[in-house]
């Protein structure tokens, strides 16, 4: 919840800090999220579920629209253990995938197993893009390099449907903002 933010902030002090990577893009960054499942919900049910073992199928990418490279993630818990595979593809390849996930993929990343694992998945799952979700957000990690402890805050929440024509590129007009039961969060 938003007024926790600060608080939880000042307690890391001293054990978090801002990540490098993203204090690039200013104080914070936009993300550009496209969830993909199954013509049943196969993945948002077992979150809903709170099962133990679950995952998500999602192509990112950063910035107000598609620029740059796009990244297709599975990100999969199980119990407390979140872990994540990524494959950082063009722009280009990523939409003639998401356009038809049975292609083969493109030389350069037929030995990508992040890659080959999200087809498999998709293909598997008959997952298909379903949601588009847009948040600013703010990240942290760990001051000691050896322990790869990550968190990150979003705010601004918004969602959408994917366009038909391109599934990366949001309408302008389309967002809507998302509520958020207290306790929840995206992504």
């Amino acid at each position: 919840p938003a007024e926790r933010v600060k608080p939880a902030l000042e307690l890391l002090e001293g054990v978090m800090q801002e990540d490098e990577v993203a204090k690039q893009s200013g104080a914070s960054q936009v993300n550009t999220s496209l969830y993909l499942d199954s013509r049943r919900f196969v993945f948002l049910e077992q979150h809903l579920a709170g099962l133990a073992d679950r995952i998500k199928l999602r192509v990112r990418y950063y910035g107000l629209s598609p620029k740059g490279p796009c990244f297709f993630e599975i990100k999969r818990r199980q119990n407390m253990v979140v872990m994540k595979q990524r494959a950082v593809v063009s722009l280009e390849q990523g939409r003639a995938l998401l356009n038809d996930l049975s292609r083969p993929l493109p030389a350069e990343h037929a030995d990508n197993l992040a890659l080959q694992h999200f087809q498999y998945l998709a293909l598997r799952c008959q997952a298909e893009p379903k949601l588009l979700v847009r948040a600013q957000r703010a990240a942290y990690r760990s001051v000691d390099p050896s322990i790869d402890v990550r968190l990150t805050i979003d705010r601004d929440v918004q969602w959408q449907p994917p366009p038909r024509a391109d599934v990366l590129t949001p309408k302008p007009e389309g967002w809507r903002a998302a509520s958020l039961a207290r306790g929840q969060h995206a992504g």
